[in-house]
């Protein structure tokens, strides 16, 4: 269809062709040439008329087609339905995608990971409607493996033969295989232990199924308003292949939502596969378990060392070794002797590790200078004894000998 001017008569170029639309083409490239006059009057000396005349030349070449961009605002999501109350199976799987343009003048194409890319069939969704149109691909499967998978979405224009450039989107899925999501065989809960102030509650949970599986836990708890109460589960452990039970310690204190009363518990086990999770077979009957406040007051820790442990400085030190040395040598009477020794012996051992070397004291242990792997830093290590070790486990005086004997 050629364009018109007002009058409905079509507009010609040069070569009298009429001037085409924009979705026709033309055999040979587009020219046109117009004239202008301009005409003006006023006041002169003399009267004369002014002219004068331009020429306005429109020369336009169809471009190549794959220069022209896809469609815009290309989007896609993927939609799995599997059956509510059993999620193992899959109802239907489907990818819808959208993007402003009419879907009968562009090329759709699929491409799945590493296959080969393909034109799919579709269905438009919102017919006529192309802000956006909304499409609907059924072929749009991904295997059930359990994983993650690729989808890669290509839209281009595609009018009069013409193919243009792709708009290109990529989105991923995972579906997990039916024979994954299998449900342990049966769970069981047994209380052990109530919670106390400063006693943990205890529960052990037992099942049966030959791989690893999670432990979780479902109780009630406030929603945010704290209007109504809603149900929530939360994993309490794990356990492997070769496990079927497990102890569970101290659920009180994820229950306690203030007051001193029980609330019920129940227990179940999910099957574990490709860091996937299955269905949860629960126990039959939930535990009542003591709740627990977790702001009490805890008990003073035991510190079995409270009777001999000393902290001493290093004058209290040097007082220490000095009169023990008068008790022995009442002659010497020189402090400054036990202070002088003590000083020379920490920098020897530090002028000594500095340069890279290393002092070893029977009894003691080992003060050495050690490398990264890069040989690029430098730095200072004591390794304590055998006899220093273990005496101090013992909480005795060994020697070296002593302690290998």
């Amino acid at each position: 269809m050629s364009l018109q001017t007002e009058s409905g008569a079509p507009i010609l170029t040069e070569s009298h062709d009429e001037l085409l639309t924009e979705s026709e083409s033309a055999s040979s490239p587009l020219q046109a040439k117009a004239t202008l006059t301009l005409r003006a009057s006023g006041y002169l000396f003399k009267y004369c008329t002014l002219r004068a005349k331009a020429t306005l030349k429109l020369t336009a070449r169809q471009l190549d087609a794959n220069a022209i961009p896809g469609p815009s605002g290309l989007n896609a999501l993927m939609k799995i339905v599997t059956d509510p109350i059993n999620p193992t199976l899959v109802l239907d799987q489907y990818l819808l995608l959208w993007f402003y343009a009419h879907p009968n003048q562009c090329q759709v194409s699929l491409q799945i990971d590493d296959e080969a890319e393909s034109q799919p069939a579709w269905a438009w969704e919102n017919p006529g409607n192309t802000q956006p149109a909304i499409l609907k691909i059924d072929s749009a499967e991904i295997p059930g493996d359990g994983m993650t998978h690729r989808l890669r979405l290509y839209v281009r224009y595609a009018i009069a033969g013409k193919i243009s450039a792709p708009t290109i989107f990529t989105l991923t899925g995972k579906l997990n295989p039916k024979d994954f999501l299998e449900t342990p065989e049966w769970c069981g809960a047994t209380l052990i232990r109530q919670g106390e102030t400063f006693i943990t509650d205890l529960t052990e949970v037992r099942w049966r199924h030959p791989g690893a599986v999670r432990i979780v836990a479902k109780y009630q708890i406030r929603n945010t308003a704290k209007t109504a109460w809603i149900e929530t589960e939360t994993t309490v452990g794990y356990a492997d292949y070769d496990e079927d039970a497990c102890l569970i310690e101290d659920v009180g204190t994820r229950i306690w939502v203030g007051g001193s009363n029980t609330r019920d518990v129940t227990f179940g086990v999910a099957a574990i596969r490709k860091n996937q999770f299955g269905p949860v077979q629960w126990a039959a009957q939930p535990i009542a378990i003591q709740q627990r406040n977790t702001n009490a007051t805890q008990p003073t820790p035991i510190n079995p060392d409270t009777a001999t442990a000393v902290d001493l400085s290093e004058i209290q030190l040097q007082n220490q070794i000095y009169n023990e040395i008068r008790a022995q040598y009442p002659q010497l009477t020189n402090w400054n002797l036990t202070n002088t020794i003590l000083s020379k012996l920490k920098l020897r051992i530090k002028d000594i590790t500095r340069k890279g070397g290393a002092v070893t004291l029977d009894d003691l242990g080992r003060f050495e200078a050690r490398w990264n792997t890069e040989g690029t830093k430098r730095s200072v290590a004591f390794s304590p004894s055998i006899g220093f070790k273990e005496g101090t486990k013992q909480g005795r005086l060994l020697t070296d000998a002593e302690a290998r004997a």
